[in-house]
């Protein structure tokens, strides 16, 4: 969850439009190296917060099916995962690099200001009163998410969400703000 470009990070971000479930699943996190011999991998919360990876029961590894936890901890820098049926380091390997998903009613409601990252997609983007565009995604670039705004001619425009960039984003409203400074070309 964030509430806002100010540096909280959300606890899930990307909408996974190849969901077929009713409800999307939000990516929490990415499967990284093995951890040990009996196929427990090593997994990066994507909001470098690992509380709520301890609590869930079951994930979708990439784009397969739901997969039972059999066991997650947390280590000095993060969290390690057995999955039911991944026994080996060889196994666990195959999944280095794929996100884990879950569905959104499995996570935290946020509270206050907070949300989601991908709450913020269809969400109009104002400049100085005016609507300039709509948020259609938000990608995780490392530094800091990039928010891609569609503007009414269908032309995209890529910004980093931070707070240099974005004043204020009101969920709610289904409204972001630009800083009023940010200077956009035309």
């Amino acid at each position: 969850m964030a509430s806002g470009p100010s540096g909280v990070t959300p606890l899930a971000s990307g909408l996974d439009p190849n969901s077929s479930s009713a409800e999307p699943l939000l990516s929490v996190g990415i499967v990284r190296a093995p951890h040990g011999v009996h196929g427990y991998f090593n997994v990066s919360s994507l909001s470098g917060e690992v509380e709520h990876l301890l609590t869930l029961k079951t994930v979708v590894i990439g784009a397969g099916e739901p997969h039972v936890i059999e066991d997650a901890r947390t280590k000095a820098r993060g969290v390690i995962m057995k999955i039911v049926g991944i026994e080996t380091p060889e196994a666990a390997r195959d999944y280095n690099g794929a996100e884990l998903r879950v569905p959104r009613k499995l996570l935290p409601t946020p509270q206050g200001d907070e949300y989601y990252v991908t709450d913020l997609i269809g969400c109009a983007v104002q400049h100085r009163g005016q609507v300039i565009g709509t948020v259609s995604a938000v990608f995780d670039s490392g530094a800091s998410d990039i928010v891609e705004v569609v503007t009414p001619d269908s032309r995209p425009v890529m910004l980093p969400f931070v707070k240099a960039f974005f004043e204020e984003v009101d969920v709610a409203a289904r409204v972001v703000l630009l800083c009023q400074d940010v200077e956009l070309a035309e």
